[in-house]
């Protein structure tokens, strides 16, 4: 299939989706193209392990998937429009005030320990 590929090429394959956990506010859905079938996985290994069996196409994070190209289980390809950066969202029950929660929040603020490793693997080079 020549490169970038159109959007109308990739309706034809349902989109891999992992499911929005939240509860109490709107969900939020990927990237998903209008007429898109999806498929909605618990996480982002299931979403992995779909793709590579072919049930789909998806967006994955570099460091999850850098063995399975390796291997030749998965491959990358270029799209028309490729997709922005997706902001990670961490939402905890309003009245979640115990020492966990706290120190979780904390870690994920700027400068926070859990921002460093999150930006990290994210950046990483291939």
């Amino acid at each position: 299939m020549p490169e970038p590929i159109a959007e109308s090429q990739l309706r034809l394959y349902p989109n891999i989706m992992v499911e929005d956990t939240a509860h109490t506010i709107n969900k939020k859905v990927g990237w998903l193209l209008h007429g898109q079938e999806s498929i909605l996985v618990p996480d982002f290994n299931t979403k992995c392990q779909c793709q590579i069996l072919g049930e789909g196409i998806g967006f994955l994070p570099d460091y999850m998937v850098r063995e399975a190209m390796a291997q030749s289980l998965l491959v990358t390809r270029q799209i028309h429009n490729p997709r922005q950066d997706s902001r990670m969202l961490l939402a905890t029950q309003h009245s979640a005030t115990g020492q966990v929660t706290q120190w979780i929040k904390k870690q994920f603020a700027p400068n926070g320990i859990l921002t460093g490793i999150y930006q990290d693997l994210l950046h990483r080079e291939s």
